[in-house]
């Protein structure tokens, strides 16, 4: 009869527990690290999409604060470089700054002026809302719309593959005046 019990070598290996700790580290570490820079990537997204909302509110806040009946480029070009610090510590290379100006007459919303930082927003963003801007707009007075759209892209790929685009808008009517003309936009 042959001996069926286990070799000396067998029950030692079976025994042996130095390298499980090891083994379910290169398992489990991968899985860690994809989840860390995932919410990473999460945290920067969020961040982002919260400063491009208080970038749009502060730029239609500064443009309707004007006592002035006429804005200019040279003015405009300055609240841009406000969204620029707004959007700190974040690159402003993709940043996308648009105002405009909209007026209501005769039942009929129409653009009256528009300005940008120079970037356009992408094809995916939302058009400027006219709804609301006709729910704003009496014949007396303008609509200013500023819209703000920034495109996020991950650090790492590998969780979020795609870049992310972001935008807002804000509609505020002229505070100390009834319209706001932009002479040279």
């Amino acid at each position: 009869m042959a001996d069926t019990r286990p070799s000396t070598f067998t029950r030692r290996f079976r025994a042996c527990a130095s390298g499980v700790a090891a083994i379910e580290m290169a398992m489990v570490l991968p899985v860690l690290l994809i989840a860390y820079f995932g919410l990473v990537d999460l945290a920067n997204a969020i961040s982002a999409s919260r400063r491009v909302t208080t970038a749009a509110s502060t730029m239609a806040d500064l443009v309707t604060q004007a006592s002035n009946p006429s804005t200019s480029r040279a003015e405009l070009q300055g609240f841009f470089q406000a969204a620029s610090s707004i959007m700190s510590p974040f690159s402003t290379s993709g940043l996308a700054v648009e105002l405009y100006g909209y007026r209501l007459s005769s039942n009929v919303v129409s653009q009256t002026w528009r300005h940008t930082n120079g970037v356009a927003c992408p094809q995916g963003a939302r058009p400027v809302n006219l709804e609301l801007v006709r729910q704003l707009a009496t014949e007396t007075n303008d609509v200013i719309v500023a819209r703000v759209c920034y495109t996020v892209a991950p650090i790492i790929g590998y969780v979020i593959e795609a870049n992310i685009n972001l935008s807002d808008q804000m509609a505020l009517r002229p505070r100390y005046t009834s319209r706001i003309a932009c002479s040279d936009c």
